[in-house]
């Protein structure tokens, strides 16, 4: 799993961080930026990027939401004193049990909220209080969209926001009880999505030629940028420093970093000698990036 940081203009190989045997199916950093989260086929690790080392354990109070292909959800939250114990405060199978396709959170003041979507067009949305198990706020079934991407509206309505992988339809659920209030579309199919901090734009994989950026409010198409796959299959694309790159995989072993405005590729980053990206996240803290790429199969 390679590591990336831009201390100069380009981006470099700074490390790998070496642990998992097979495919990497997702990953998160943490808030402070000095934690990774990465999940597998082997299940799930916990890293130090600053030594680059696995963690039996994260040194800091943390929490850390995860779900499976089997479609349980899992809360991992660390106690004690010392720090010393990251226990599971919550493990169970959600739904009818099909696979967690999407995970996301939105915490204000002492309310944190987590929605799921799963393969079997589910979209669930819980209370969590870190003391008990999960309280549902709504649980809604989609009459044909499969959820790729769930992201929070940041307001006082907490809506949702689900991201459709095969019709590419963008749906807006109460946040109280799950009712769809508005629906756009942006364009056939949605590989991955990933909102901007003002909640004003989204990019998406649009499977087909690459990466397209779109208007949130109507889901009309601003920009497309091409990366000429010859496979088409879902990869993440996210944004970077502070929402002026667009950072996304692909299936040439490499990952391709472009100007978010001018939409003209900025640099080529090589992952492998073979395979595909697929899982990319990004952590900009300093003025430095910081990127972790691995290959996973297909959806």
């Amino acid at each position: 799993m390679p590591f990336l940081t831009n201390d100069c203009k380009e981006y470099r190989l700074e490390g790998r961080l070496v642990g998992h045997k097979n495919a990497i199916n997702c990953l998160a950093v943490s808030r402070n930026g000095n934690m990774l989260a990465s999940g597998g086929s082997d299940g799930m690790r916990i890293w130090d990027l600053k030594r680059r080392v696995q963690l039996p354990t994260p040194p800091t109070r943390e929490t850390l939401c995860y779900g499976t292909g089997l479609g349980f959800i899992g809360i991992w939250q660390q106690q004690g004193e010392d720090l010393e114990d990251f226990n599971a405060k919550v493990s169970r199978r959600i739904g009818t049990g099909k696979e967690i396709m999407c995970l996301t959170y939105d915490h204000i003041g002492d309310d944190t909220r987590i929605a799921s979507g799963t393969r079997d067009r589910r979209v669930q949305v819980w209370a969590f209080d870190f003391k008990g198990p999960l309280i549902p706020i709504f649980a809604v079934e989609l009459s044909t969209t499969i959820p790729r991407t769930v992201n929070f509206n940041r307001t006082a309505s907490r809506n949702l926001l689900v991201f459709g992988m095969y019709d590419g339809e963008i749906h807006t659920l109460r946040g109280s009880d799950g009712t769809i209030i508005a629906t756009n579309k942006a364009g056939p199919m949605i590989g991955h999505a990933a909102v901007d901090a003002p909640q004003t734009l989204f990019l998406i994989d649009n499977v087909t030629s690459g990466f397209s950026l779109h208007q949130l409010e109507d889901g009309a198409c601003i920009r497309t940028y091409n990366t000429n796959p010859v496979k088409t299959f879902p990869k993440q694309v996210v944004f970077g420093e502070q929402a002026t790159l667009v950072v996304g995989g692909s299936d040439t072993e490499t990952i391709h970093v472009f100007d978010k405005n001018e939409g003209t590729l900025k640099q080529v980053l090589q992952h492998a000698d073979r395979g595909r990206v697929q899982t990319v996240t990004v952590s900009c803290f300093h003025l430095s990036m910081q990127c972790e790429f691995d290959r996973v199969q297909d959806v």
